[in-house]
């Protein structure tokens, strides 16, 4: 089976992780502290906290801009569930707003609908997620910020080396906190495990709060007693994981070369065929965690999905409509009327997810395409 995606590790990777072992401290050590800063010095953000994964980093990001009950997120309906849940954790309520050409959540759309909202409806904050890798147009969002009163979490999760006007993702420059996961499909992988990054001090000490229980250890009165100052959670990414979040770091750029790499020739196979998809964007670099094409229409991805796992090639969607999920139904509220997004509709049923990872090889490739082109419904 030639896997969805699939990480990349060596020797090194396995060296450092065999290191942290074999020390005195496999958890609350300064791994996760050298991870956190590596990941600052290469995004350029000023504080960064390692969780043990990026759902975990979406709750406490919520959590620490102040999302109370009732109040409103709005976000891409094209995402993993997460996006949506860590807030609802929080008793949050949502709205959607559609997707663009890149697929991810639409400016000039979203500036429409914030305008003909309601006070009252309008979001508290903006998740904006960064679809396949591609990082969305944040400063156009930013400048809606002070304006309209919402703050804005880039769920970065895809995104990880990707750059949008030579800024990296993670800076924070057009976003109140950005969210990176760790998980085996990213950029670079820790096993499981996200990441918090916010140029805001005082996000910053709150969220070492409430990644570790609420412990206040400056308050302790003697060396074996402190205060839980409030409610927290144990959200701690341990050493073992940030001892090969390190090393894969410093490999990021061999990666993401290539990563580049394989969509290049994808591009190259697919140019002139119904399926190729655009992924290049001005002022945009991605980080290519995913490669979509366009089937055209639902029967003709359904058919091809079964016909190419049948010969060893595995896809997918990313994702399934998140309004269209059930557990959705006992959240809505009669004020939100969940007016369908056609483009995500449209999305959702034609576009398919190849595979795509650094040791993907070429002969794999032309394989992948070529059955493709061959099973593909004559339409």
């Amino acid at each position: 089976m030639i896997n969805l995606s699939r990480q990349s590790l060596c020797q090194k990777d396995i060296q450092s992780v065999l290191s942290t072992l074999k020390s005195n401290k496999i958890t609350r050590g300064s791994s996760v502290i050298n991870f956190e800063k590596a990941i600052c010095k290469y995004t350029g953000c000023k504080y960064a906290v390692a969780v043990n994964s990026a759902s975990s980093a979406l709750l406490l990001a919520y959590k620490v801009l102040g999302l109370k009950p009732k109040e409103i997120v709005w976000t891409t309906p094209v995402t993993f569930v997460s996006t949506l849940t860590s807030a609802l954790h929080l008793g949050a309520n949502f709205d959607f707003v559609d997707i663009g050409k890149d697929f991810n959540l639409d400016f000039e759309l979203f500036k429409k609908k914030l305008l003909s909202t309601k006070k009252k409806f309008r979001p508290n904050i903006l998740t904006n997620v960064h679809l396949r890798g591609l990082p969305t147009d944040q400063e156009k969002f930013f400048k809606l910020k002070k304006k309209f009163n919402f703050k804005i979490i880039e769920d970065a999760s895809h995104s990880l080396g990707g750059s949008h006007k030579k800024n990296k993702v993670g800076s924070c420059k057009w976003s109140d906190i950005a969210v990176l996961s760790f998980h085996p499909s990213k950029t670079i992988t820790t096993g499981e495990g996200g990441m918090i990054l916010t140029n805001k001090k005082e996000y910053y000490k709150l969220l070492l709060l409430l990644r570790n229980n609420f412990i206040d250890k400056d308050s302790r009165q003697s060396s074996f007693e402190y205060e839980f100052k409030d409610i927290g959670y144990n959200f701690w990414m341990n050493d073992i994981q940030a001892s090969l979040g390190l090393s894969q770091l410093s490999k990021i750029n061999f990666f993401l070369k290539k990563r580049t790499e394989k969509a290049k020739i994808y591009d190259a196979l697919f140019k002139g065929t119904k399926f190729f998809v655009e992924s290049n964007f001005k002022d945009k670099k991605s980080s290519n965690h995913l490669y979509l094409i366009n089937c055209q229409s639902y029967k003709n991805k359904i058919h091809l999905m079964g016909k190419l796992r049948n010969v060893g090639i595995e896809t997918t969607t990313h994702y399934p409509l998140l309004y269209k999920q059930k557990f959705i139904a006992k959240f809505k509220k009669e004020k939100f009327k969940f007016k369908k997004t056609p483009n995500s509709e449209k999305y959702s049923k034609s576009y398919l997810s190849i595979p795509i990872f650094p040791d993907l090889t070429k002969k794999e490739q032309v394989y992948i395409v070529k059955n493709i082109l061959k099973y593909s419904i004559k339409n």
